[in-house]
Parts: structure tokens; sequence; C-alpha cells
């Protein structure tokens, strides 16, 4: 689809019409859409998954099953092919499925579970005035809502962190960083980088940066982070980068800019 669009989907009802036209349009157009064909048992399935998950009436919906379940409800259905329907359904967001993380045995049907599981951790961190957490930590952050988080979904929802790039973990495990939550004040002591002998580049976008662009990088890069003593060279806009031969690089955000 060519061109960007920008709207408030709650006030600016015919821009987000004309934005759905294009993409009909798109798809109609499409040879690849064109050709596809679905199954009937696909539509069973992601049926019987919307009944599991929409709420009762006083009573909690399903927001999660196990994947022993949803193979059962495919097979209800005669699904020939469960795992291309599992990453059909993930892509569509009707269901999240991480094949990575496949020992957790953890089918989403409600990705808020996820988003607000995963808020509730960094909020904690935020208030405690912190930019670290703890697996241990999560029995306080979930002390209220255990119900909804059990402790058997703690190292689940700890490794979606890192899937999403919001944190890393430390070399000895069970740790996390949170890069956005780091103070904004660099170190006082960096490395110098004399501009006859450096190369220095600069990126620099027409608009403001997507929030996290410098954290998600920081935690990309988080084995290559240079220490000094028992102290790191991060910040919240920065990082000082050390590769094996010993090169290093400085790499900040500022405004609108990744500096390196």
């Amino acid at each position: 689809i060519a061109g960007l669009y920008f709207f408030d989907i709650g006030t600016e009802t015919k821009k987000l019409q004309n934005f759905r036209e294009v993409v009909a349009r798109y798809i109609n157009n499409s040879p690849s859409w064109e050709k596809q064909q679905i199954p009937e048992s696909y539509y069973k399935v992601k049926d019987d998954l919307e009944k599991l998950f929409n709420k009762k009436e006083k009573q909690q919906g399903t927001e999660h099953i196990s994947k022993t379940k949803f193979l059962g409800i495919a097979r209800k259905h005669k699904v020939d092919d469960p795992e291309d329907l599992l990453i059909d359904l993930h892509f569509l967001g009707i269901s999240l499925w991480y094949n990575d993380m496949e020992k957790y045995d953890t089918l989403v049907l409600n990705p808020e579970w996820i988003s607000e599981g995963v808020y509730k951790i960094i909020n904690w961190v935020h208030n405690e005035n912190r930019h670290d957490i703890t697996l241990e930590c999560f029995a306080e952050v979930f002390k209220e809502d255990r119900k909804r988080f059990p402790k058997s979904k703690d190292e689940f929802l700890f490794d979606l962190i890192k899937h999403y790039e919001l944190a890393y973990e430390t070399a000895h495990g069970k740790q996390l960083i949170i890069p956005h939550l780091l103070k904004e004040d660099q170190p006082v002591r960096l490395p110098e980088f004399h501009l006859a002998t450096s190369l220095k580049m600069k990126y620099e976008a027409n608009r403001i940066l997507p929030p996290n662009t410098i954290s998600r990088f920081i935690v990309r890069l988080n084995e290559q982070i240079k220490r000094e003593n028992d102290h790191f060279l991060i910040w919240k806009y920065g990082v000082i980068l050390q590769d094996s031969k010993g090169s290093e690089a400085m790499v900040r955000e500022v405004d609108r800019s990744i500096n390196i």
C-alpha cells in the first residue's frame, strides 16, 4: 500500500473509512489473496476459541489455554494442519502462539492479558525507582491479581518482555534490565573519542523517533555494552559498546537523531 496514513480512529471517521477502502482494494487485487483458500474448519476453530474467550455473565472468559486443548479443538473440526493454523491465528492476532517459547505451553486468547501483565511489571519497576527486576519480584508485582496472573506464568511473562525487546537478561540470569527506566544522565567518565581519528555517523528522522528506539537498540546489543570495574557504561539515551576486537562506539539518541 503506497503512502503513509495518519488519523485519529476516534474522531476522524472519514479518514478511517478511506483507509479501510484502500486496504480492501489492495486485498481484492492481490494475486496472492485471490489464490488463497481458507478451509471452513479454520473458521470453526476460530469460533470455538472466541467462545472460550468471550466473557459470560458473572464469569471471566478464558484468556489462555494449552496447546493440547487447542489441538483437541482442531481435531474436533478435522483440521489437517493445526500447526499452520496456529501460525495464521497468531499473525491475525486472534490468538498468540510463540514457537520459540513452546515449553510454556501457552496459547493466549486475549492479547490484553499480555500487555496488561507486562505493563504491570514495568510500572512496578518504575514505581520502585528501579531499572531492574528479578523473577522473584513477580510475586510482589502480581500479589493482588494472582488469579489472573498465576505463578506458573511468571517465566512466560519474563521471556515475553525479552521477546518484545523491552528489556534484556543479565549474564547471571533471572534478572531483567529495562533501559527505558535507566537514569537520564550519562556516566561521568566516558571514553574519549577524538574527532580526527573517529568515524562519526548521524541518522536523523523527519519526525520524532518512535518510543524506545534507543532502548531496543541497547537490548539487541546488550552483550557488547562496555564495562568499567563494576559499572556498565549505559544510560537512558545512550550506551558505550565494545566489540571482541576492542573497538568502541558511543551511540546516543539526541532529539530526532541517533548519533554514533
